[in-house]
């Protein structure tokens, strides 16, 4: 085995094991969870950093915002926001899926929007893991029960930032079929004693290049068929 790769696996694995052991702290206080999160969902970002595929963070039930709500920027936050799209599964899914099965369990899409910061930077996939991908919050649009086949022809979306356009998606960022990231999430869990439950949530990493965002500007994100989004950041 290329002694890179394996490093690089082993970096996951205890990054994994970090971050899982405060989701059971955390997260498992009941009405909490709320799903998973999908990092470096294209290949160009996965070989920049020797990975296989995506790597997976939680989402959190306090951290969920409404649409047209406000986040607080804390004092000394670097915060970018992320377009993506939301799956929301039907039943409980487990390891062993294939991905017509995986894709069989997603109930729902969504347009959603993660708000990230990225003050701190988290050197290497181990710390990225064990510190959740920089995830801060999450905006999720209003579900609908179609699922396209083929994603990267189907759906497409745009950021706008202050009432000007300022990111277009990119196919590439989309995966082939959303039954891929499904089954890579489930098998993910599984590596760690964890499985999909029915009502998760998975957001599917960014389909723009992320945005800067600062205190007083206001952002609005749409997703062909899926629908918008918008979120305001003040100071705190």
């Amino acid at each position: 085995m290329n002694p890179v790769n394996t490093a690089i696996e082993l970096a996951v694995q205890r990054g994994m094991e970090s971050q899982l052991q405060h989701w059971r702290r955390a997260v498992l206080t009941p009405g909490l969870r709320l799903g998973w999160k999908i990092g470096f969902n294209d290949r160009a970002s996965q070989q920049r950093v020797g990975l296989a595929e995506p790597i997976v963070g939680f989402l959190r039930h306090d951290r969920l915002l409404p649409s047209a709500s406000n986040f607080v920027v804390p004092t000394g936050a670097i915060i970018k926001v992320e377009v993506e799209i939301a799956l929301r599964l039907g039943r409980d899914l487990g390891a062993g899926a294939s991905v017509d099965e995986a894709e069989t369990a997603i109930a729902a899409l969504a347009t959603a929007v993660e708000v990230v910061n990225v003050a701190q930077p988290l050197d290497g996939v181990e710390a990225l893991l064990a510190g959740n991908l920089y995830h801060a919050a999450v905006v999720i649009g209003p579900e609908q029960a179609s699922v396209p086949a083929q994603p990267r022809d189907a759906l497409h979306g745009h950021l706008q930032l202050n009432g000007s356009k300022v990111r277009d998606s990119e196919s590439l960022r989309l995966p082939e079929r959303f039954g891929d990231l499904v089954r890579v999430t489930a098998e993910t869990l599984a590596r760690h004693g964890e499985h999909l439950s029915v009502g998760d949530w998975i957001i599917c990493g960014s389909i723009v290049e992320p945005q800067l965002v600062v205190p007083g500007d206001h952002i609005r994100a749409e997703i062909a068929s899926l629908g918008a989004v918008t979120l305001a950041f003040s100071a705190s």
